[in-house]
């Protein structure tokens, strides 16, 4: 839960009640999201989890091209914890978390 601290001391929220359940979410690639009550202190409520799913072949894909010399390299926006369950699921021989894609207007 890391990545979430600053955000939880800029409103005030110093509840860890989640924080074990948080972390086990985090380290098996799922996206968690906080929910809070309160104006001037802020109460955590509760969480919620999500997550990408790997699409049918991606898996098989990735092991072809690694019997054959070639290393994956999974690139992704996804925080630090959830590129690593991803890339481990997919068998990628590397993944980086620091992709930020930028859309420019023509």
């Amino acid at each position: 839960m890391q990545e979430m601290q600053p955000i939880r001391n800029e409103l005030g929220i110093t509840d860890n009640s989640f924080k074990a359940k948080a972390d086990e979410l985090h380290n098996i690639g799922k996206t968690v999201l906080y929910f809070a009550r309160g104006k001037e202190k802020k109460e955590l409520i509760g969480i919620y989890s999500c997550s990408r799913r790997i699409k049918e072949g991606s898996k098989d894909a990735v092991r072809e091209l690694n019997q054959i010399g070639i290393d994956v390299v999974m690139l992704t926006g996804d925080n630090e914890r959830t590129a690593i369950a991803i890339g481990r699921e997919t068998g990628a021989t590397e993944w980086s978390q620091r992709l930020n894609l930028r859309i420019r207007k023509r």
